[in-house]
């Protein structure tokens, strides 16, 4: 088959989509189909193949200043005809609502091309790019986003979910197509290579002391990781040998670092920073127990790669984890959001290291159901049945006439791509995600909300910013293609 996969992230980028759709890509060439996957062109060439896969980089919008992993694609609809005409796909999977992705889904349709869509995130549609406990962001944004991933997600032939929890909640948001939970699958083999390491030389290579209880944590620093809870939870735990490790980073790390302090918890709690992707298994190993303090989390990568090493688990209980943690058998589940409760997990965990030895056999056959191998599976088997059967029919004009430049969908495209990124920006300047802006007299300058007091100096600031080129590029890009569109000459090409 030949397969064009559509993703806002990619390799080498860690979070959970990047991970899913690097490995069903990479497994499904090792397989025998070709693949080619769309993303946003932001530090990639136009082109190139990175083991066997081909990746077509689009131009992009590059909103990294709002999360490290945030970029927009920019695609005109004469590039995804020629994407078409080019790769001649049996099949499009697209893994989110990027303009791009619904711009092949509607080029799809027009070709009567079959589309799988894959719904990544949890309950916390918003995160990790806007600040959940905002107002406006609850009340205002995520109705409206909500609709969004419906009407694209509506237009698939089949739409996959990465646990049970998470079709649950399409189908109870209004999700009118079929569903099906598919596990993103974890690479069981690879995993497992790390069981029989020597712990010892690995806590040294880590910095982990040998005489502690280690629990890890293995994630971004998002506010929707509930990380603050995880650090709370430690001023409550009463076994002094329990050592905290966190790795990852992300928007929250110099708050979670300050809470730290705050908290008075450095002994305690133990920062490794960014850890290299090959290097995970071995950090599980190092450590006794791992923890997942999330409650949005619509599967929790993190949480199978730590019981393909044999881990016992504390996690919240909430959308899929207990899916994954079997009370008592596997570890324990503690009431999301509370960090006493989770304290106290911990604490019950620390003190039954006699049990460590059969929740960690519970573990390794727990997630035997989710290894990668299962997951291809089932997507092969999946892409095959829809290319039996009959791709659903477009939608039908609404017979509105209106002038040339207004009934071209993908003016609206492009207006309502960058409406959202202005939005976004926005939204980020004025709560507590505070994007790091470059400014002409100093090197970075962290902008919060009191710098925000008056309309003048809002302007004043925004005078300041200093875009980077393939920023720049991206502005007067668009600003060009809004120009030819009113003059009724349609997107041109770049």
């Amino acid at each position: 088959m030949r397969i064009l996969i559509a993703s806002h992230t990619y390799a080498p980028h860690l979070n959970g989509q990047a991970v899913f759709t690097t490995n069903l890509a990479e497994e499904l060439v090792k397989r025998g189909h070709q693949v080619y996957v769309l993303l946003p062109g932001i530090d990639r060439p136009d082109e190139e193949v990175h083991n066997n896969v081909h990746i077509l980089g689009t131009s992009a919008v590059d909103l990294r200043f709002i999360h490290k992993d945030l970029s927009i694609a920019l695609c005109e609809s004469r590039q995804i005809r020629d994407i078409f005409e080019r790769v001649h796909p049996d099949l499009v999977h697209v893994q989110d609502p990027a303009p791009v992705s619904q711009m092949l889904v509607r080029e799809a349709r027009k070709r009567g091309i079959p589309v799988v869509a894959t719904h990544h995130p949890g309950p916390a549609i918003w995160a990790p790019y806007l600040p959940g406990e905002n107002f406006v962001v609850q009340k205002g944004l995520v109705p409206l986003v909500w609709k969004g991933f419906l009407d694209y997600l509506n237009q698939a032939d089949m739409v996959t979910a990465p646990s049970r929890a998470a079709a649950r909640m399409l189908l109870q948001h209004g999700l009118s197509v079929p569903v099906r939970p598919v596990s993103c699958g974890v690479e069981l083999q690879r995993f497992n290579m790390s069981l029989n390491k020597d712990r010892q030389a690995l806590r040294d290579h880590f910095g982990l002391p040998q005489e502690k209880k280690v629990f890890v944590y293995v994630g971004r620093l998002d506010e929707e990781k509930r990380v603050d809870v995880l650090i709370h939870a430690m001023s409550f735990v009463q076994n002094q040998d329990v050592l905290l490790a966190l790795a990852g980073g992300g928007t929250r790390e110099d708050e979670m670092f300050q809470l730290v302090e705050e908290l008075g918890l450095g002994e305690r709690i133990q920062f490794l920073g960014r850890v290299q992707r090959y290097e995970i298994p071995d950090l599980y190993v190092a450590a006794d127990v791992f923890i997942m303090p999330g409650d949005v989390e619509s599967l929790s990568i993190a949480t199978l790669e730590a019981m393909a090493c044999g881990k016992p688990v504390i996690a919240a209980n909430a959308m899929a984890l207990p899916e994954l943690v079997n009370a008592g058998k596997n570890g324990f589940l503690f009431n999301p959001g509370d960090s006493e409760d989770l304290g106290c997990k911990i604490d019950w965990m620390a003190a039954s290291e006699g049990q460590w030895e059969m929740m960690s056999a519970n573990s390794l056959e727990a997630v035997r159901r989710h290894d990668l191998v299962i997951t291809i599976d089932t997507y092969e088997q999946m892409y095959r049945r829809l290319l039996t059967s009959t791709p659903k029919a477009q939608h039908k004009s609404s017979g509105l006439h209106l002038p040339r430049t207004f009934s071209n969908p993908y003016f609206w495209v492009v207006v309502a791509q960058w409406a959202a990124a202005l939005l976004f920006l926005v939204l980020s300047l004025l709560t507590n995600n505070r994007p790091v802006v470059a400014a002409p007299l100093q090197n970075v300058d962290m902008l919060g909300p009191r710098m925000v007091e008056s309309l003048q100096h809002w302007i004043t600031i925004l005078r300041q910013i200093d875009l980077p080129s393939n920023q720049a590029n991206g502005v007067l890009l668009i600003t060009q293609n809004i120009k030819m569109l009113f003059a009724g000459g349609g997107v041109q090409a770049h």
